[in-house]
Parts: structure tokens; C-alpha cells; sequence
């Protein structure tokens, strides 16, 4: 009822795009709030359901719910989450040939088709490329960044978002990425509308420029450490955190940096003690009931 009060059903249904971009301006509560929470029910339902036919069932229901909102990263997201459950928690192998094979047959079928749909002028690669909203920033940034600033986006957007304004007053409105915002797209920031993001990737370009690869790689080595001590423990609370370091997080909200991760160990912690209350019910009226963990 709030969704559709503020953004008509039938318009996102005739337009999921425009709803998306909206997302961008004003509507992010909504955004980020839906996507939270068909992710988590299809998790929920991969530990639930082992059959194949319901879990691609809730797959397919899920990804149409979340084309909605326009946002091609979701569906991405509920892809990756579903081949990441299957490795870390199934502990299924794949063929890498046979994997690769797929994706590049999978890829070029999508390539075509975006190709022939397209009516514009510009080479193929830049046509394909701008179906990324991402890009499209990285773009603004590209050509509106001054000067590079030296790492002090990262240390902001890793320092600033992890403290609470009630216990740090002073803690600046823009930081970090949010710089970014006022200084390329001033108008939404100041009108606290919400810029558009320019990623983890375009905040490591504005820190470092083409070194930015040596963050990624420190970035990528503490991830790795993280993800496979955690992934010798196959459940639903340590996955949700795998999936954060994963760069492929439940939980999101607009930012990047050491409070997404947060975040997502929080829900995890708060997803375990509703779990453990639960089971605590229930298993004074039936001692055999099955644990999520």
C-alpha cells in the first residue's frame, strides 16, 4: 500500500525503469527495503526447499518481483546468490568449461538481441557498456574529477559510516563517496535526493586512479581470508556474511566500505536470535522440529 501510494503499481509495471531512476531521487527507502526482503525469502527458501522445481519456482517469482524496480544488479545479485548457495552451502562443483561455455553462449545471445533493439548510432561496445548505470556515472566522474584525492574517500567512507551521529555530532553531512556527489552532481545532493552511485570501483579511481588496482587487490586478499574461514561453517548466518564480503550483500543501501558488511553481520546476528527464539517455541510443542543452523 506505501509502494503503490508512492510510486503507482501500474506505472512500474508499464515502466519498471523510470521507477528505478526514481529510486535514485527520493524513493531508495523503497528500493533498497523490497530488495532486502525478496533476497532474504529466497534464501530463507533455499534452506527450506531442497526440491529443484520450487527453489528455480521461487527463482523465477523472485527475479520478476525484483525486475519491477528496474535494476538490472538485483537480478544479478539473486543469480549470484543462488551459484554462491549452491558452492559454499550445497557444496556443488562445477565444470569450468562447461560453466564458461554457458555464460559466453548466455552472453552473446543477450548482446545480440540488446544490439538489434538498439536504434542508436554509437559502436557496439559503448552501446552495450551504457545499459550500466554505472557506467554512465563512471563517466561523469571520468570527465568531471579534478584531482585525485588520495585515499581520503576510502578512509571517510570506511571511518565516518561505522560512527553513529548521535555519538559524533560533528560527523560531516557528504564524506566519502558522498564528496563524490557534491562535487559532480550538486543539485540531488543538496536536495538530499540521493545521487546516483559511482561504486566502490569509481570511489577507488577517485582516490588512487589507475593504481586503484592494488586496492582491489588488498580489498580482494580480505575478502578471501574472510569468506573461507567462514565458509567451513554451512549456514544461513555465516552465508548472509559470506555474501557481504562477496561484494554480493543481502543488505544494501546506497553505499560501500566496512558498514555494508556490518550491516549485513548485524541482520545475520538478528536473523539467528529470531531463528533461535522460534525454535525455542516450538520445540516445547514438538521436541523434533528442524534448526535452521
Amino acid at each position: 500500500m506505501i509502494l503503490n501510494t508512492s510510486f503507482p503499481l501500474i506505472e512500474i509495471i508499464n515502466d519498471p525503469r523510470a521507477f528505478y531512476r526514481s529510486t535514485r531521487s527520493g524513493y531508495g527507502h523503497i528500493y533498497f527495503t523490497f530488495g532486502l526482503l525478496i533476497k532474504l525469502l529466497f534464501l530463507i527458501s533455499l534452506y527450506l526447499f531442497k526440491s529443484k522445481f520450487i527453489r528455480i519456482f521461487v527463482f523465477i517469482v523472485s527475479c520478476f518481483l525484483l525486475s519491477m524496480m528496474g535494476s538490472k544488479s538485483q537480478i544479478l545479485n539473486m543469480f549470484l546468490i543462488y551459484l554462491l548457495y549452491l558452492y559454499f552451502i550445497d557444496k556443488k562443483s562445477y565444470n569450468l568449461k562447461s560453466s564458461l561455455s554457458i555464460m559466453a553462449a548466455l552472453g552473446v545471445f543477450l548482446l545480440i538481441l540488446y544490439f538489434y533493439l538498439q536504434e542508436s548510432n554509437f559502436p557496439p561496445i559503448i552501446k552495450f557498456l551504457n545499459i550500466f548505470d554505472y557506467f554512465e556515472n563512471f563517466l561523469l566522474l571520468y570527465h568531471n574529477l579534478d584531482e585525485l584525492y588520495l585515499g581520503i574517500l576510502t578512509i571517510e567512507t570506511n571511518l565516518y559510516s561505522i560512527i553513529p551521529r548521535i555519538i559524533y555530532p560533528e560527523k560531516p553531512i557528504y564524506f566519502g563517496t558522498f564528496i563524490l556527489g557534491q562535487e559532480i552532481l550538486p543539485h540531488q545532493t543538496y536536495q538530499n535526493q540521493g545521487a546516483p552511485s559511482f561504486s566502490f570501483f569509481g570511489r577507488a579511481y577517485a582516490d588512487f586512479g589507475i593504481l586503484a588496482s592494488v586496492n582491489f587487490i588488498i580489498s580482494g586478499c580480505i575478502s578471501g581470508y574472510v569468506i573461507g574461514a567462514l565458509s567451513k561453517h554451512r549456514t544461513i548466518y555465516s552465508f548472509i556474511i559470506i555474501l557481504g564480503f562477496a561484494y554480493n550483500p543481502i543488505f544494501t543501501f546506497g553505499t560501500d566500505g566496512f558498514v555494508v558488511e556490518i550491516f549485513n553481520i548485524v541482520l545475520a546476528f538478528m536473523l539467528y536470535v529470531a531463528a533461535s527464539t522460534i525454535q525455542l517455541l516450538f520445540s516445547r510443542e514438538s521436541p523434533n522440529s528442524s534448526r535452521l543452523y
